[in-house]
């Protein structure tokens, strides 16, 4: 049996313990809070968006030159938030723009998700493999792979397009694209195959 001395002891001890343990756990509130917050916010102003930082959040020692140069090169995009006029875009182009290397700029946007008003997205998918179109030009893959989606929302739901169609169709528009890299494309987006779009419309009808 305690006495009413270690009693009193055990109690404090008990009672600081739980207190660091709440502590801890609102801590880690916290930041799955923050996490589930996008980390920047589109302002869209007059002469030249701007990316602000979300409040809570602190931007590391390279991190704002990047964003800032991410901007600039996508600046078109920014401005109007039209998918088409996204930039072919890898970590090279932004690291010769802020002197780094293409490793702390992957680190730098490792996660980061940016929120306008059309949606919010990852930096990282601003950055993709280049497509060359019949002009000789080269566009991101990011607008081959809006072109799939809108294509696909629009066909013959009995009768979907394969991906040899899909090809066709993009080469039309003068995208010079290989049926492989449209197949990847249309999994990465998470569209299902040919087989499987047709399988799902005959149970629904």
């Amino acid at each position: 049996k305690l006495s009413d001395k270690q009693q009193v002891l055990f109690t404090n001890f008990v009672e600081t313990k739980l207190q660091e343990i709440t502590n801890k756990l609102e801590i880690i509130r916290s930041d799955d809070a923050l996490r589930s917050l996008p980390d920047y916010i589109l302002v869209q102003n007059a002469e030249m968006p701007e990316l602000h930082l979300n409040e809570g959040l602190k931007a590391d020692k390279y991190e704002e030159n990047i964003i800032n140069a991410i901007l600039k090169y996508q600046l078109e995009y920014f401005q109007s938030l039209d998918t088409s006029k996204i930039k072919h875009m890898i970590l090279k182009d932004i690291a010769q723009i802020t002197g780094l290397d293409a490793s702390v700029v992957s680190r730098a946007i490792k996660a980061k998700q940016i929120q306008t008003e059309s949606g919010t997205f990852s930096f990282k998918s601003l950055f993709s493999e280049s497509i060359k179109t019949k002009s000789g030009e080269e566009v991101s893959g990011l607008v081959i792979k809006n072109k799939i989606q809108d294509f696909i929302k629009s066909e013959d739901k009995a009768k979907p397009l394969s991906d040899q169609k899909l090809t066709g169709l993009l080469y039309a528009e003068g995208y010079l694209i290989k049926l492989r890299t449209v197949t990847k494309y249309r999994m990465q987006l998470g569209i299902p195959s040919t087989r499987k779009r047709k399988t799902k419309q005959a149970f629904q009808v």
